[in-house]
């Protein structure tokens, strides 16, 4: 029987190595949401709640002003980059909308909100005309694609499949306890889902759920988890575990897994155990 390729061998587990105060209360970097790695793997973009701001960090968390910039939209929740580097996409969970940003002009290029979309009839009954904030969360670039996924928070948890024209949604998956979203710790009505990355060498999506305190590892092709990790750490001999993570980052080159915390502005940096 063949070797099964390193990349897809199921992970020993994840180690805090590093974590990093990222708050910049000057430039309104107060509550990071979300964050993508660049094309390069050498630095991070992130949002925060009630700015207009796009964030450049360093892979120590370290702002990176000269690369920061404003956008005309508010209030951004998820942030990806496009396999040419060239292209940020953003989300808005109040309106549900999905936005397209040029890196070199520093200009939106489209916004669309998903009611907008050819084939929003068949994800209409998850999202109610009035907005329960349970809207769209996290954002991810598939590479090799012209697809991007989204993720709804919960009520339910839904993960949507959109063309990078922002014109149509292709498929949406429900994400439940049949396809192994599920916490012990966390009672299934209350788990929810904050942020997403993929992982273009196992072709993988991590995504991560901030009450669940945990991040699951989803195969799309099964619709099935293939392996879940607990947010957890030690300080001490304290065990703990990330508030309100909001953003990740999958590096498997590097072997790292980012981290966002909303709550605590911090940026924890994990090592992956094979």
């Amino acid at each position: 029987m063949r070797a099964q390729p390193a990349e897809k061998k199921m992970l020993k587990g994840i180690s805090l190595i590093a974590q990093h105060k990222i708050i910049n209360l000057e430039a309104g970097l107060t509550h990071p949401s979300d964050l993508a790695l660049s094309t390069d793997h050498k630095s991070l973009w992130t949002v925060s709640d009630k700015t207009k701001a796009i964030f450049k960090l360093n892979l120590k968390g370290e702002l990176q002003f000269s690369e920061s910039f404003f956008v005309d939209a508010y209030d951004l929740e998820g942030v990806t980059i496009n396999s040419s580097g060239d292209t940020l996409y953003t989300t808005n969970e109040d309106n549900n909308e999905v936005i397209a940003i040029d890196i070199k002009t520093r200009k939106i290029t489209k916004k669309r909100p998903l009611s907008a979309m050819k084939g929003f009839d068949s994800i209409r009954k998850f999202f109610p005309e009035i907005p329960d904030n349970k809207g769209l969360e996290g954002i991810t670039f598939k590479t090799g694609s012209d697809r991007i996924y989204v993720i709804k928070e919960s009520q339910p948890g839904l993960l949507i499949e959109l063309d990078t024209d922002l014109e149509t949604i292709q498929h949406a998956r429900l994400l439940n306890q049949s396809n192994g979203f599920t916490e012990p710790d966390t009672p299934q009505k209350k788990l929810d889902f904050s942020g997403l990355s993929y992982d273009p060498s196992s072709d993988l999506f991590w995504i991560i759920s901030d009450k669940g305190r945990c991040i699951f590892i989803y195969d799309w092709n099964k619709d099935l988890v293939i392996q879940t990790f607990k947010l957890s750490y030690k300080e001490g001999t304290k065990n703990k575990t990330i508030r309100k993570a909001e953003g990740v980052a999958i590096d498997r080159i590097g072997r790292r897994l980012y981290v966002v915390s909303e709550k605590d502005a911090v940026l924890y940096i994990f090592e992956l155990l094979h």
